[in-house]
């Protein structure tokens, strides 16, 4: 069987290495969204393939491309679709290599014929936005649980930033704690490790709306990745801030 791919960015990468370790490759791949619809139907022609996959490619196809292989196309899309249609239905790899590992097992039996297309129940679909720069901006008024998600949820790009000393600085990694206390939403302290016996020293903390996050790594504009012992030796007056 003859196939060609095309895919752009890292989601699309993870998908086209795990088939070619899996032992399908591709008769040719196509990463550039802005080849024209003219070129493309040529190339296509030319390499008359039997299947083509699609990851991200950052294109929508017109009907004259996807009708060129004969078994057409198959699309992996990172989310469980109908749900979640959109640009940014998620922020990690996980579903990449998910997917990849059930398209190696579905293109033999979509080849032939086990298995046949069904199309997606659109009253079910629901949509994502495109994620901006803004979204990452935390609102210390929030719970500690929702904002350590967004860390996680953000992570790399645009990841869940606040700004001190007119600067952002990058929350990478977090954790929460419920101790009560009276400092001010937003305010930096200081918080003895629960745990004594591992002798870890103080806890890195942020007040919120509800509970604390406990901050573990960060990138502080224009600076490296820090862990908080690390990035208090450099900064002392930070303790006693109040993050915006």
């Amino acid at each position: 069987m003859k196939f060609v791919f095309f895919g752009t960015p890292e989601f699309a990468t993870i998908i086209l290495e795990k088939l070619i370790k899996s032992g399908l490759k591709p008769q040719a791949v196509f990463r550039d969204p802005k080849e024209s619809v003219s070129v493309l139907i040529e190339k296509l022609n030319k390499l008359k393939p039997d299947l083509a996959v699609i990851a991200a490619y950052g294109k929508i196809l017109p009907k004259e491309i996807l009708e060129i292989p004969r078994y057409g196309f198959i699309n992996v899309h990172p989310s469980l679709l109908p749900k979640y249609r959109g640009a940014s239905p998620i922020q990690c790899a996980k579903l990449a290599e998910l997917g990849a590992e059930l398209l190696i097992k579905t293109i033999p039996d979509y080849i032939s014929g086990k298995i046949k297309p069904v199309e997606q129940d659109h009253l079910q679909a629901t949509y994502t936005k495109i994620i901006k720069k803004e979204d990452g901006k935390i609102d210390w008024t929030k719970n500690a649980e929702s904002i350590e998600r967004m860390t996680r949820a953000y992570y790399p790009w645009p990841s869940a930033w606040t700004t001190w000393n007119g600067k952002i600085l990058k929350i990478l990694e977090a954790d929460i704690s419920k101790y009560k206390n009276n400092f001010q939403i937003g305010e930096v302290f200081l918080l003895k490790h629960p745990n004594v016996l591992r002798n870890v020293g103080m806890l890195l903390c942020v007040k919120c709306g509800i509970g604390n996050l406990i901050i573990k790594k960060l990138q502080l504009e224009g600076g490296k990745i820090l862990t908080t012992k690390e990035f208090l030796n450099g900064h002392k007056y930070f303790v006693g801030s109040i993050l915006e």
